[in-house]
């Protein structure tokens, strides 16, 4: 996958600031320097900081909050749903000496996402779990969330009674949520998207919380540090 999927700096391994948030063009989440008088240094992102937008920066080091906006007001999870994902793969094949190695297979539902596919997947695709897994945190890519979520959704599932994979995966990205008090959090699906069903939704404040979970796991980091895949 070398040159296929390059960090748009979403989701890139930081030092001294976290911003995350929702703008009117979309969602975000970065690790940026810290934000300097009368604006944000560094992020890109200076569209999403007016109007009624959401957005949180914490010092990444003590957690002080240093700014932010309707920090608490839900909006659509959109892709940053993916970042739940990843921590619930990462965490499941952690605690069941998975290798990330390992192959899955892309389901039939791949072509329901139209143009979000930067990977180009098709139904009956095989992809390694590192791989998947990458293009999620690099890309943020419905259809590998949606693959990794039905293999590992299946393996829980076995532990849960068996019932349906999907279902099961996603009860563990709201049980993840509860445990990181992420009170104002709900997710629907692995991708974020209202493809066939409704997206979620959380707040910035709520995503912070991920964030720092997320880059604080150095399986998580080992895929957020790269620039590209």
């Amino acid at each position: 996958m070398a040159n296929f999927l390059k960090n748009s700096n979403l989701f890139r391994a930081g030092t001294l600031a976290l911003v995350a948030g929702f703008g009117t063009s979309g969602c975000f989440w970065n690790d940026e320097p810290s934000p300097s008088p009368g604006g944000f240094s560094g992020t890109g992102q200076s569209a999403y900081y007016g109007g009624q937008d959401s957005f949180i920066v914490v010092d990444w080091n003590y957690g002080k909050i240093l700014a932010e906006q309707n920090a608490d007001k839900k909006r659509p999870v959109a892709g940053l749903a993916q970042v739940a994902t990843a921590m619930v793969v990462l965490d499941w094949i952690g605690a069941n000496s998975i290798s990330k190695g390992s192959l899955i297979a892309i389901p039939n539902t791949a072509p329901q996402f139209g143009q979000a596919n930067p990977l180009g997947l098709q139904p009956g695709d095989r992809i390694s779990v590192r791989d998947a897994v990458s293009s999620m945190i690099l890309a943020r890519d419905p259809v590998a969330a949606e693959a990794l979520a039905l293999h590992f959704g299946w393996q829980m599932s076995r532990q849960a009674g068996g019932r349906n994979g999907m279902l099961v995966f996603v009860e563990q990205m709201n049980a993840l949520a509860e445990r990181l008090d992420m009170n104002r959090t709900k997710f629907e699906n692995a991708h974020g998207l209202s493809v066939m069903g409704r997206p979620g939704y959380s707040t910035a404040r709520d995503m912070a919380k991920l964030a720092n979970y997320a880059i604080k796991n150095p399986r998580f980091n080992f895929h957020a540090a790269q620039s590209s895949r």
